[in-house]
């Protein structure tokens, strides 16, 4: 169990919820298989329970992003009896993710309230990535792995699914955190396909516009970016009476080539 002195106490501002049960930790790290070769990259390291359980799996590298400077000085001494980890007083939303080397894997115990912001950053490069890790809120979780015709499935199911495997690996319950959250948790494993996507700001284009109004019907919304989507809804095989909701991400991609042809 990680000990933390009450001047090392959560900033809720911050979004902090520490995980010290290092069983938990390693159960987490253990998600992410072999890391040998691999470099790491951890978000918001806090006391460094997580971040001495990835260490212990013999990545390559694991390089700690922690913006709280209080943190920043704690793990010093870890810095220290690890070669092999590089801490940096840095703000996970401005870091530029290029600098670190492939292979690269994502293992964070997310701040809750910049998940998402996260999360939009990643999906634009995820294909620079071995795999993502995330410990989140588990309706965000939920929302990543969603089947079309469900309550969770939106935005954010598509623009994962087209381009990655995502599933729900570990369910964590309020108490597994320090402060505990007002919400469930769980841990969301992502892993890029290799297949050639659709450039991103084409799917984010598409998504955002046909998820705006859910319950309607999409064509209405798709005329925003087609003169008239039937032909391309019938190539689709999508209803002329659908909803974004009931929409495969298969037929996201099928109507977005449209969108990202040249003659478009």
């Amino acid at each position: 169990m990680v000990k933390l002195s009450d001047s090392l106490h959560a900033f809720k501002a911050l979004g902090q919820h520490f995980i010290l049960n290092q069983d938990i930790n390693f159960a987490i790290a253990s998600k992410a298989g072999d890391l040998a070769g691999i470099n790491i990259i951890e978000i918001g390291s806090g006391p460094g329970g997580l971040t001495e359980a990835i260490l212990k799996s013999g990545p390559k590298s694991v390089t700690a992003l922690e913006k709280d400077r209080r943190f920043v000085d704690y793990l010093r001494p870890l810095e220290g009896l690890y070669n092999n980890l590089i801490v940096l007083p840095e703000d996970a939303l401005s870091f530029n993710y290029c600098q670190i080397d492939s292979p690269k894997i994502i293992i964070a115990n997310l701040p809750y309230n910049i998940s998402s912001q996260l999360i939009f950053k990643w999906l634009e490069e995820l294909k620079n990535y071995r795999a993502l890790y995330l410990m989140l809120q588990r309706e965000v979780v939920d929302r990543i792995c969603a089947a079309p015709g469900t309550k969770s499935y939106g935005k954010l199911s598509v623009l994962v699914q087209y381009q990655a495997k995502a599933g729900r690996v570990m369910d964590l319950s309020p108490g597994s955190f320090s402060p505990p959250p007002k919400v469930n948790s769980a841990l969301v494993e992502i892993i890029p396909n290799s297949v050639d996507c659709i450039p991103f700001f084409i799917m984010e284009k598409l998504c955002r516009v046909a998820f705006m109004h859910r319950r309607k019907m999409v064509i209405k919304a798709l005329r925003t970016l087609f003169g008239d989507p039937s032909p391309i809804m019938n190539g689709a095989g999508i209803p002329q009476n659908a909803r974004a909701e009931n929409i495969s991400v298969s037929q996201f991609v099928s109507i977005a080539r449209f969108l990202s042809a040249p003659s478009v």
